[in-house]
């Protein structure tokens, strides 16, 4: 297979990874804390979550296949340091469930619009849970299947969409740390970094860098987030939190087409998320597979039901508190692992600290919200 071939495949992996449902949060949190912002946060985050991604890969090439993120804490940090993580995952991973729940909430009703939210609730997660259920696997490409489907979305925010007047302010103080989270929540990818690790071992002798692929697959991924939001933004009659319950002046086959393309594009991630959540229960509580199942199906609903239903809000914890604590966790262990030169260590103890200081925030935001 030939070098260009690899090094796309490897950068598509991780596009396809990094692509999901955070996209929609995006317009809002732009138009909210204004366009310098948010292109502010979407670079610097690219930059930061590429460089924890290096870090990680070279981790793993120094720890060799077989250690995922939680092992590889156990093993640099300890058992404490390991329990922690294992909840900044799954509760993170949970969260991200009950997001995806709310938001095919909307997409259902805009194709079937009598059935209203907690129909639209109730049919996607009889969609995403049965799978899980009878104990299906994801569907091969599901990940390329779903970013496929993203860009078809982005395609006809960016080209297809009516046009409308709006004023975008380049800056609002008071929401100036807004889009942190939902920032986050779209472009963190660390999941793809052991697929591409395993892809390049089956290709030792091929010259490409999967460093650089992985670096080319987010910054892509942050691209086409940026052209998504603007694209809202210059034609959605109302910018909400979800983006698809405000495209009310869309013509009936765009808006409906989009809704289409986005249920099903957020169904591909959901059933492997939910598929992670249980065996990390399995394996590291060690739970009986029908425990499992069960807590992986129900838990997500009732954390809807009890209240959970802000888009923004489930995007904002789950990305700034519970994203950024996996990503704290990535550059202990890689600072524990490696060995960093005192620039390499002085960087990562900054990038730690952005993360803790935005976590409090985060969490500071949803007490007050």
């Amino acid at each position: 297979m030939g070098t260009k071939k690899l090094f796309l495949i490897a950068s598509g992996i991780v596009v396809g990874t990094t692509i999901g449902a955070g996209i929609f949060s995006l317009p809002y949190v732009f138009l909210k804390a204004g366009w310098a912002a948010g292109i502010v946060h979407l670079v610097v985050l690219t930059i930061l979550v590429s460089y924890a991604h290096l870090l990680y890969y070279k981790v793993l090439e120094r720890s060799g296949e077989g250690h995922g993120l939680l092992g590889l804490v156990r093993m640099h940090l300890g058992e404490m340091a390991g329990r922690v993580a294992f909840l900044a995952v799954v509760v993170g991973l949970v969260l991200t469930l009950s997001a995806y729940l709310v938001l095919s909430a909307q997409f259902v009703v805009t194709i079937i619009p009598h059935f209203g939210f907690w129909g639209g609730v109730i049919i996607f997660w009889l969609l995403g849970s049965i799978p899980l259920v009878v104990g299906l696997r994801p569907f091969v490409g599901a990940e390329v299947v779903g970013a496929v489907l993203m860009v078809a979305i982005i395609l006809l925010a960016v080209v297809l969409a009516p046009s409308v007047e709006r004023a975008v302010p380049a800056l609002k103080v008071q929401d100036m740390f807004l889009p942190f989270g939902a920032v986050l929540f779209a472009l963190a990818g660390w999941t793809a970094v052991e697929p591409v690790f395993r892809w390049r071992r089956k290709f030792p002798s091929a010259r490409f860098s999967p460093v650089s692929a992985m670096g080319v697959g987010t910054g892509v991924s942050a691209l086409l987030y940026a052209l998504f939001a603007f694209g809202i933004l210059s034609s959605a009659n109302v910018v909400t939190t979800d983006t698809v319950s405000g495209l009310t002046n869309w013509g009936g086959g765009q808006h409906i087409l989009l809704a289409l393309f986005g249920l099903f594009a957020v169904w591909t991630s959901y059933l492997p998320i939910g598929l992670e959540v249980k065996s990390a229960l399995e394996k590291d509580l060690s739970w009986k597979p029908w425990a499992a199942v069960a807590a992986t199906v129900f838990v997500p609903l009732l954390l809807v039901v009890a209240g959970l239903r802000d888009f923004l809000s489930l995007v904002g914890v789950a990305g700034g508190v519970f994203l950024s604590f996996q990503y704290l966790f990535i550059l202990a262990v890689a600072r524990k692992a490696l060995a960093l030169s005192k620039t390499a260590t002085l960087l990562v103890t900054f990038i730690m600290t952005v993360f803790l200081a935005a976590a409090v925030y985060e969490v500071y935001m949803f007490v007050v919200r």
